[in-house]
């Protein structure tokens, strides 16, 4: 597996990041011809930099204009003009949606009115799109990362004088472990905290495997140390029964029971691994509950829609979760006293075989039969050799 390592001892940002997968092998031009032909820049290269006698990789990129300010789905277009992989938007697609949201709770605004300053300019479109991009292209596979440095200070921004972290930096580092290393200036920008959210799927210690190539690469402030990253060949660390979900909640107390078991059974049917309501007493006392939904990555966004369209929800947490599975697969059993075959499905558990009947299975034999589940859960079966 092609590991990508980041030290985050001394922060990160969007231009450190994509600065330092040129370091790493990345070659920029056919990225830096899309961006020219949509006209959002005159050039982008990486160059050498020495700083505290130690020579790192930054990034100088020349707009061709001013940039204005821009709103999501104004990001979005740009974005898309780029005609990259479906795949690779798929991604860019997310981490912009969930900077938005950041900016959005931060600011206490809805969605659809967040527009962004320093993020609304050529510079994190760059970010943001040429770090999906470039690790599609190096083939890497899985992203790693040390704890999350501390930092505090100030900062100016088009809001006046805010505390660091920044607010949306703040919501996109929780969850992460931080460290307990102190610097007094914003040595992890918004962008960074976002890839950061977005990209490395665990923090953890340096990993075992062959080093391939590293690189330090250093941002725009002077002061930086610069952030190393490391290329690697590592076995996986998940292992063949361990995978990756998504969970979406949010708490409903407006649905009729009619809608809401309509709301379950559509989300099933678009391809959610699994659904559940589960009822409470929610704000003013009114009965409600928790509504969940369990999906895979890649039908992530339309699960999303379908659980907005079908329940009107304002609002929907979503998070990324590792599940262990058995081992199984689809068979069939044969009964004693039933001609057809039923469907079921064979698991492993601690290296045994274990081959359980599908309800519906039961419940459609036990109708043909004259019969009941219960009885026929009592007969032996045997595993049909079909």
């Amino acid at each position: 597996m092609k590991t990508l390592y980041l030290d985050l001892e001394n922060g990160i940002s969007g231009d450190m990041f994509l600065a330092a997968l040129c370091g790493l092998g990345l070659d920029l031009s056919p990225f830096e011809e899309k961006l020219k032909q949509v006209g959002l820049i005159t050039g982008l290269r990486s160059r050498h930099i020495t700083r505290n006698h130690f020579m790192g990789l930054g990034l100088d990129i020349e707009e061709s204009s001013p940039q204005p300010l821009r709103h999501l789905e104004e990001m979005f277009e740009a974005v898309k003009s780029l005609n990259l992989s479906d795949q690779v938007w798929a991604h860019i697609r997310h981490a912009l949606l969930r900077l938005a949201e950041a900016e959005a709770l931060a600011h206490g605004i809805p969605l659809d009115q967040v527009h962004f300053h320093e993020v609304g300019g050529v510079d994190t479109i760059i970010d943001v799109a040429g770090a999906f991009w470039g690790m599609n292209e190096l083939g890497i596979e899985q992203v790693l990362a040390g704890p999350v440095p501390w930092f505090e200070g100030t900062a100016e921004t088009c809001h006046g004088t805010i505390s660091l972290p920044a607010p949306a930096t703040l919501r996109l580092l929780e969850n992460k472990p931080i460290s307990g290393v102190k610097s007094d200036w914003e040595i992890i920008t918004p962008t960074g905290a976002l890839l950061l959210d977005c990209i490395v799927d665990d923090f953890i210690p340096f990993p075992k495997g062959r080093l391939i190539r590293h690189t330090l690469a250093f941002g725009t402030n002077p002061k930086g140390l610069g952030m190393r990253a490391y290329l690697l060949e590592t076995q996986p660390e998940i292992s063949h029964d361990l995978e990756w979900v998504w969970i979406l909640e949010s708490h409903i107390d407006h649905l009729s029971g009619e809608e809401l078991g309509h709301a379950l059974n559509r989300l099933m049917s678009e391809g959610a691994l699994d659904v559940l309501f589960m009822p409470g007493i929610t704000k003013k006392g009114r009965p409600g509950g928790l509504l969940r939904v369990i999906c895979l990555e890649n039908n992530l966004e339309h699960l999303e829609n379908v659980f907005f369209m079908e329940t009107h929800t304002l609002g929907i947490r979503r998070r990324k979760e590792a599940r262990r599975i058995l081992p199984r697969d689809e068979s069939e059993v044969q009964m004693d006293g039933i001609s057809t075959p039923l469907q079921a499905k064979t698991y492993t558990l601690a290296g045994k075989e274990f081959i359980k009947p599908e309800f519906e299975a039961l419940n459609q034999a036990a109708s043909d039969n004259m019969t009941t589940v219960l009885e026929l859960k009592t007969r032996g079966f045997r595993k049909s050799n079909k």
